[in-house]
């Protein structure tokens, strides 16, 4: 369901899949950066106050992680792609 969501939103699943799994290992109730980051896509929520609701349901979540994607076209948005590709 979330790589689908996100290949049909026009990108890479396989990219998806893999900052997930660095972020969260596909933990739906993750938390990170002292308990600033929640879920699969490990959202920072000082920046992008979306909310535990949101942020742990995949759907929800996902829909925001494809409008950070498209607001600049870029997985630059997560540490861990900059971590995977960048180095």
């Amino acid at each position: 369901m979330v790589l689908g969501m996100v290949e049909e939103a026009g990108f890479n699943p396989k990219i998806a899949d893999k900052v997930i799994l660095a972020e969260s290992g596909w933990n739906l109730k993750a938390r990170g950066d002292k308990n600033k980051s929640l879920g699969l896509w490990q959202i920072h929520q000082p920046a992008h106050p979306i909310g535990e609701v949101c942020a742990f349901d995949p759907i929800c979540s996902t829909e925001y992680a494809i409008k950070l994607l498209n607001s600049n076209r870029s997985w630059n948005h997560w540490t861990a792609y900059r971590i995977l590709y960048l180095d």
